[in-house]
């Protein structure tokens, strides 16, 4: 069966990059079913029965495949993004963890949809995702049907890590633990990143167990990215682990014992990873926002007709990093 039955329908990318593409989706495949067997494996042997792992999502919903002109590409999300029928952003991280649907010890709270935080396990980590929405609608002057949400979503992971519990943020849950912190979230810049880009690595970040294997040889990666608002810096007690030419500061780490350093906080499984960028999507989920956003992106001066989509298989290790991190918290408690 083609990766693409009809490959690119509908879209203005030159043959070259439409050949290019079509590679990288082809490695990508290899390297997604690998990881998710690899997981799968790791989940069964690593994990007792009573470890806990939640997923905040913010996501408010998930992939519409009605919008989608390709059914091969529809067909491709399902299956290596999703792993599955259920299309929220949630079920993405279920799925490159190596969770079955219906396990339980993996519960994914849709922070817009359901208020009752209260009913949620105590988790051994946690994991924060993306979403469309924008942490400037939680101030004042700018609020929206979305700022209520995103006030408790924020507050929880505050509360978080008040208890000690380890987790990694990423893009709006990134944003979203800096502003509980107290730090300046709004667009910085005219463009947005977006795309597949470099992050290059401070000593401290490639020594950090969640990032064993997300790093090449010279402690550069690349990861998949789609932001418009940043934070302004790193939180009270964070320390910059990596960087890249759009901004100064793409991933943090905080130690969430007074005192404790970064090593140390590592060591003993009480840090957060915050990271803008997105270590869970695929080449494959860019492809969707060329079609469905190409010309918006355009209007800021962003032509996604000339870009390639990259595979990551660097950065999706720190899914089998989580795992083995959710499997120690289990063991300590």
């Amino acid at each position: 069966m083609p990766i693409f039955r009809e490959p690119f329908r509908g879209r203005t990318v030159p043959e070259s990059i439409r050949e290019q593409q079509m590679q990288e989706f082809a490695a990508e495949r290899e390297s997604v079913l690998g990881h998710v067997a690899e997981a799968k494996r790791m989940v069964r042997d690593l994990l007792s029965r009573d470890a806990r792992i939640l997923v905040v999502d913010v996501a408010q919903g998930g992939f519409d495949p009605s919008r989608v002109t390709d059914p091969g590409l529809v067909a491709d999300m399902r299956e290596l993004q999703f792993g599955g029928d259920e299309l929220s952003h949630g079920a993405i991280f279920r799925h490159l963890l190596g969770f079955e649907p219906g396990d339980d010890r993996i519960t994914i709270w849709d922070v817009a949809r359901d208020p009752g935080a209260a009913n949620l396990p105590f988790p051994d980590a946690w994991i924060a995702t993306g979403g469309p929405a924008m942490p400037s609608e939680m101030l004042p002057g700018n609020e929206t049907d979305n700022t209520h949400w995103l006030q408790r979503a924020s507050e929880s992971l505050r509360k978080l890590s008040e208890l000690r519990v380890p987790g990694v943020a990423v893009c709006l849950g990134h944003q979203l633990f800096h502003a509980a912190h107290g730090v300046e979230v709004r667009k910085f810049r005219s463009q947005r990143e977006i795309g597949t880009v470099g992050l290059t690595a401070t000593e401290l970040g490639q020594q950090l167990q969640l990032l064993y294997g997300f790093w090449g040889p010279a402690g550069q990666t690349e990861i998949m990215a789609s932001h418009s608002q940043e934070a302004a810096g790193p939180a009270v007690s964070m320390e910059v682990v990596a960087f890249n030419d759009y901004a100064d500061y793409q991933v943090g780490v905080k130690p969430l014992r007074e005192g404790q350093s970064v090593l140390e906080a590592d060591a003993e499984d009480e840090l957060v990873l915050s990271l803008q960028n997105h270590p869970e999507l695929l080449a494959r989920y860019l492809e969707v926002l060329r079609e469905l956003r190409g010309e918006q992106i355009a209007a800021e001066g962003i032509n996604l007709s000339s870009q390639v989509f990259r595979n990551t298989p660097q950065v999706r290790s720190i899914w089998h990093r989580f795992i083995e991190l959710a499997a120690r918290r289990s063991a300590k408690r």
